[in-house]
């Protein structure tokens, strides 16, 4: 099921959906904002990963796309 795949994660995916939930709806400026340590392009494929996976949904297709999850961790 998809909370048992969720626990399967990396930890930084865990995190990313953790904050989308507590958060949501999150913006990417938000993101990058929280997880400061992590390049851009590192999260853009993280979040492409974890919505592929069934795990959050992208509201919108330009820059102001918003980020919710469809999980809780």
């Amino acid at each position: 099921d998809l909370q048992a795949r969720a626990l399967s994660l990396s930890p930084r995916r865990q995190e990313l959906i953790a904050t989308i939930r507590t958060h949501q709806p999150v913006s990417f400026d938000y993101l990058v904002r929280n997880f400061r340590g992590v390049a851009i392009g590192t999260l853009h494929y993280d979040l492409q990963q974890l919505i592929r996976g069934g795990f959050i949904r992208k509201l919108g297709i330009t820059r102001g796309a918003l980020y919710e999850s469809l999980v809780a961790l």
